[in-house]
């Protein structure tokens, strides 16, 4: 049985317009990353798009993604890396005595 494989690259121009930059069917059984592979031979490249959607047709049928998840899955922004907050310190964060830096240790199973 045929597997069949939807794909959006994020670079397409077309992505206004299509949902899908396209699609391909293997006859083996393969997982999410071995259809990334083979997508990737497909279009003669060394390495796909970080944020390259690769959906089999199974997953659409179950109605696990809807045209929305689709689109912000392959923006731009969809994988913008987060700074975290920073957390300010005080010199009452640090431990007082010996018992509460045991404690803390304990506590990271440093001890």
């Amino acid at each position: 049985m045929a597997t069949r494989f939807y794909y959006r690259l994020p670079s397409d121009l077309n992505n206004d317009h299509a949902l899908w930059s396209g699609a391909f069917s293997t006859s083996r059984n393969v997982s999410k990353t071995q259809a990334r592979v083979l997508l990737a031979k497909k279009l003669g490249r060394q390495k796909l798009e970080p944020q390259t959607l690769v959906v089999s047709g199974q997953d659409l049928e179950r109605g696990s993604w809807t045209a929305d998840e689709i689109r912000a899955e392959t923006s731009a922004m969809a994988k913008a890396p987060r700074k975290a907050k920073r957390v300010a310190k005080s010199i009452h964060d640090v431990p007082t005595s010996f018992d509460e830096v045991q404690a803390m240790l304990k506590k990271f199973g440093l001890a």
